[in-house]
């Protein structure tokens, strides 16, 4: 499975890069992004915080 952020609907509140900060990170155009490409197995529940977190629901797995 792939992690992947909606651009488009992201609106930058940051949760996820607090929530999980060595997964996510805000762009300085204020749009979270995925740090690395593969998601070790100890931070999937972490991430699965962050997308239940996310006002506007733009993190989900592929």
């Amino acid at each position: 499975m792939r992690l992947i952020i909606e651009a488009q609907i992201c609106i930058g509140c940051g949760l996820c890069e607090q929530i999980c900060p060595h997964v996510f990170q805000l762009t300085d155009e204020m749009v979270a992004v995925v740090r690395q490409s593969t998601i070790a197995v100890h931070d999937v529940a972490a991430v699965d915080d962050a997308a239940t977190a996310c006002p506007v629901q733009a993190i989900r797995w592929e």
